[in-house]
């Protein structure tokens, strides 16, 4: 033994003999004897004693020693539970849960629209739908010691298996009030609703023999006695009881396997504050910043089965992993409207010790405590449910944090002009980037590179996932294509994979609007333009007119690349359709429709260009003035019809909604007369799609626009 262990075995029982007058039963002899037998093994496993661990964790961890020998824990010394851990939310929690509830918003609507753009094509091009059931592969970490084996309690693989299978039916709508409690109801036996979570073993693959290091194998497996289940039990005297903080939490999760979409399960006794807590959970946006940290911890006497008083039916097992979902208590925030940032929880000031279904400590605000919810701090006997708000916010940070997609990381800053990447998307993922714009009225052009799959890039200027100023919607081309004009401020470009791209780049470029313009005349080509690496040149078309228009512009190109921007304003301001030409068809540019009195066409030159011929089409559509709740009905003959629409206001109104009720598949847009789609409909299928747009201001006007995949029907009414 080193003169480092026998310095620590004279300090250790030099401080068991302090801790002899609290724990007078015991006699000094058997708590020297306990901690001999713990530094034996300690030795024969070749463990080195780090003198840099504080005091207050030697002296927890010989605490615990003392109290297995007697074959207790730490917790049969609490009363009552404890809490959990788990760091209460910061504003900035806030704001990445609501971005995630918004990326998800716009996941559904981009598979929505490519499944009405592609059809039955989908499958053939190589489209991904989002799997609704969401499997979540689990690691256990069990450390242990000498004393705890021979004296305590071990968990054993049946206790895990019954915990796993409870944490499965505490996310489905089996969880169900527990009928011997006086206020659940057995004839009306209320249950939670169920969610798109399925929890399962991760398998692992073992290395080494004495010393042995774990690798995933990629496979999973409902039981937990597999003998590639991965259970992981390591001697580790120290890790029997950790604080909460990161040194401690890396040396307990050193081990910790696989990436963000893996729950790492300690069973250890976490303190916070000097009192033991029932556990503690990392939320998943802050997997990128500290992967290492990821996972949760709890306290093994609350699994299912455990002894502690009140926290024994495995709950905690199931509130820590709702927090690595994202979820945050149900008393965050009081009394607030905001509360935990789920509509349907009610508020409630502090959290609820017991079980008082009936309590209301926010009266001032709609319901009574969410005492049953797994997010509270009632007695598990208490809690059984989850609330449909709950289970979409889970869902959106899973999909948004978890699951691969990348939309939290930090965005890539670009430089003008200068090509970035090699990057990767596999279909329905999103990457974020952004380029510094110093001058007001600043024309951007940003566009994809890549050889494989179908990438769409949208902009703006507030890095909110919606409101975009150019949005690309193309799922039959390869790369995608806009521009939007303002400043200073930062561009940030979203790039969405409708189909993987393996591999691809990004380049934003400022440009400079020209001042002069090429005058196109309806349905007449104008032919014998080139253009430059870089180069620019701008095509309008006056309208002159009142009628509601669209404008279906093509590019016939033998040679380079191009790209073009469509748009009801000469400067870009909002831009109502982009297009690449690298080679094949024409390609086609449709604004529309509008109430504008001028179509600009931007083409610009991604390499130099053989001569090229530009045209652009107009269309005229009905207008007719929705009210009073009365159907205009018609029919769409094809794929690529559509029908327009105006709601004209003569006074102030709130809000306007439009369905349309389809007997076919097709999509209802909504926008002001700028041609942009404010509102997109694009569910595949035989069932009503609705749109809601406001507040409509007078003497403005709203466009309706219906297109189909196919032979259509639907009648549309106003019904605001």
């Amino acid at each position: 033994m080193n003169k480092i262990c026998v310095v620590t075995l004279l300090s250790d029982v030099i401080i068991m003999s302090k801790l002899h007058v609290f724990f007078w039963s015991t006699p000094l002899l058997f708590v020297v004897w306990a901690v001999s037998i713990e530094l034996f093994w300690v030795g024969l496993s070749s463990f080195t004693v780090d003198t840099s661990h504080h005091h207050d964790d030697k002296m927890r961890f010989l605490t615990n020693v003392f109290l297995r020998g007697r074959g207790e824990d730490e917790e049969d010394h609490v009363h009552g539970k404890q809490g959990c851990g788990t760091r209460e939310p910061e504003p900035d929690d806030f704001v990445q849960q609501t971005r995630a509830i918004k990326f998800e918003a716009f996941r559904r609507e981009q598979q929505a629209r490519i499944q009405f753009e592609l059809g039955e094509n989908r499958e053939e091009v190589g489209f991904q739908e989002t799997e609704e059931t969401i499997t979540i592969p689990i690691c256990f970490h069990i450390p242990w010691s000498i004393s705890g084996f021979i004296f305590g309690r071990r968990i054993t693989n049946q206790e895990l298996q019954n915990n796993l299978n409870h944490l499965n039916a505490a996310f489905s709508s089996q969880s169900c009030c527990d009928v011997t409690q006086p206020w659940c109801d057995k004839q009306n036996r209320k249950c939670s609703v169920d969610t798109p979570f399925r929890f399962t073993m991760a398998k692992v693959v073992a290395n080494g023999r004495r010393t042995k290091t774990y690798q995933l194998s990629g496979e999973t497996t409902d039981n937990v006695k597999d003998s590639k289940a991965c259970v992981i039990r390591q001697y580790a005297p120290r890790l029997m009881s950790v604080s909460i903080g990161e040194a401690s939490e890396a040396r307990l999760k050193k081990d910790r396997l696989g990436g963000a979409s893996v729950l790492n399960v300690f069973l250890t006794n976490p303190v916070y504050g000097g009192k033991l807590a029932e556990g503690f959970a990392v939320f998943p946006w802050n997997y990128v910043s500290s992967p290492k940290l990821d996972g949760i911890v709890v306290q093994p006497h609350t699994l299912k089965g455990g002894r502690h008083e009140f926290a024994n039916e495995g709950d905690t097992l199931v509130h820590e992993t709702a927090h690595w979902l994202g979820l945050f208590h149900t008393f965050s925030g009081g009394c607030s409207p905001a509360g935990d940032g789920v509509a349907d929880t009610p508020a409630e000031s502090s959290f609820h010790s017991g079980c008082r279904p009936n309590t209301d400590t926010c009266p001032d605000l709609p319901g009574n405590d969410p005492v049953n919810n797994f997010m509270d701090y009632s007695d598990d006997v208490c809690m059984f449910e989850f609330t449909s708000g709950q289970v979409v916010v889970m869902a959106a940070n899973y999909r948004a944090y978890r699951s691969g997609s990348p939309i939290n990381y930090d965005p890539v800053l670009l430089e003008d002009g200068v090509l970035a990447g090699p990057f990767g998307l596999v279909s329905n993922q999103m990457r974020t980037f952004t380029m510094d714009v110093t001058s007001a009225d600043t024309t951007v052009i940003c566009r994809t590179v890549s050889d494989e799959g179908s990438l769409n890039v949208y902009l703006n200027w507030n890095g909110d996932l919606g409101n975009f100023g150019c949005a690309g919607t193309s799922y039959y081309s390869i790369n995608d294509v806009c521009a939007l004009t303002g400043g200073p401020g930062t561009l940030h470009a979203f790039v969405y994979a409708a189909i993987t791209a393996p591999a691809f780049s990004v380049v934003c470029k400022t440009i400079s609007i020209p001042a002069s313009s090429v005058a196109l005349v309806d349905n007449v080509a104008s032919g014998g333009h080139s253009l430059a690496s870089g180069g620019v040149k701008l095509f309008t078309m006056d309208l002159s007119s009142s009628a509601i228009a669209s404008v279906d512009c093509t590019v016939t190109l033998n040679q380079g690349s191009l790209s073009m921007i469509g748009s009801w304003d000469t400067d870009l301001q909002s831009v109502s359709c982009a297009a690449l030409w690298e080679g094949g068809e024409p390609t086609r540019c449709l604004l529309g429709p509008s109430l504008a009195d001028k179509a600009s066409l931007l083409v610009f030159g991604n390499e130099a260009t053989s001569l090229f011929s530009v045209e652009c089409d107009r269309y005229i559509h009905e207008r007719v003035l929705l009210s009073d709740s009365i159907p205009k009905v018609g029919s769409l003959a094809g794929y690529g019809e559509f029908h327009s629409y105006a709601l004209e206001a003569s006074e102030a109104m709130t809000i306007v909604t439009c369905t349309a009720i389809m007997e076919g598949d097709a999509s209802l847009y909504m926008n002001w007369k700028n041609g942009f789609p404010d509102c997109t409909s694009a569910v595949v299928g035989k069932q009503n799609k609705v749109c809601s747009l406001g507040p409509l201001q007078s003497n403005t006007v709203a466009l309706i626009d219906i297109r189909a995949l196919w032979s259509d029907f639907y009648n549309v009414f106003d019904s605001g």
